[in-house]
């Protein structure tokens, strides 16, 4: 073979390679994993003793859940504390101005004769689940109403992300939707004048794949609010946060890329 004739096929082969590789067939998506995550903690910096606390907890259709897992009494029980959660609430928080407004929101009510650093209180829900299609991913456009967010918030307005330009045409990006929020909370308890509480909770879900040789692409939502205060406490407390939707890159589920994953895979059991 003449040096020209093997030069020239050589080129013609890297073209090809190079066509295929940056083909959208050959983003490959798979291994389609969905995290739901839930964290509470209630930390004293000193002796804090007769506390009743009561904290929102995360709610999807009316219930208290983290994915597709209802929230008990057991899950959320420590040794050291008693908790329950309930619909019965201390008199005084209005509903008028909340997010929802028609039902009783759900609490966490936390007794304990006495907090303090070495006795206080932390709880960290969640873990990551393969899922067997996209389908399936938790909806982190639009958290309110479709996954588990801190019910009430005080003159709350959900974000509604804008889609932006995506530099690749196989998958969607949003302006992040972020904003400040407010959370009613219920403090009852005696400290020193110098004594540190701070109460601080998250919920939140990611999905996560990968695509090409060993890329990772995800998106998340993030509900979290943070409350501190120095000395004794007593009665309803505001605390502030952020909420955090539409964060991440997403599927173009009208790419040849994904029609090909939805033509190959379902949605788990009990979602669409």
């Amino acid at each position: 073979m003449k040096p020209y004739f093997f030069v020239a096929g050589l080129g013609l082969c890297l073209a090809l390679f190079m066509v295929a590789g940056c083909s959208d067939f050959s983003i490959s998506p798979r291994l389609y994993m969905t995290s739901h995550s839930y964290r509470l903690d209630i930390v004293p910096q000193g002796l804090i003793s007769n506390a009743t606390i009561y904290v929102p907890l995360p709610v999807n259709h009316g219930k208290p859940m983290i994915g597709s897992d209802e929230l008990t009494d057991q899950i959320l029980g420590k040794a050291t504390v008693s908790v329950e959660i309930t619909q019965a609430i201390p008199p005084g928080l209005v509903l008028n101005s909340t997010v929802p407004n028609q039902d009783p929101p759900w609490f966490l009510k936390i007794k304990a004769s006495e907090l303090s650093l070495n006795e206080s209180y932390h709880i960290s829900l969640g873990k990551p689940e393969q899922v067997q299609s996209p389908l399936s991913f938790a909806e982190t456009r639009f958290p309110l109403g479709n996954e588990s967010v801190f019910l009430p918030k005080i003159d709350f307005s959900s974000p509604s992300p804008d889609q932006t330009r995506s530099p690749v045409s196989w998958q969607l990006t949003y302006d992040e939707g972020k904003i400040s929020q407010k959370i009613p909370i219920f403090v009852d308890y005696s400290a020193s004048p110098s004594t540190d509480l701070e109460i601080f909770s998250h919920v939140g879900a990611s999905n996560t794949w990968k695509e090409k040789y060993d890329e990772q692409a995800e998106n998340e939502y993030d509900d979290e609010f943070d409350w501190i205060h120095t000395g004794d406490a007593h009665g309803w407390q505001l605390a502030y946060g952020t909420f955090t939707a539409a964060k991440g890159s997403y599927p173009n589920f009208s790419s040849p890329v994904w029609q090909t994953v939805i033509n190959q895979t379902q949605p788990d059991s009990g979602k669409t």
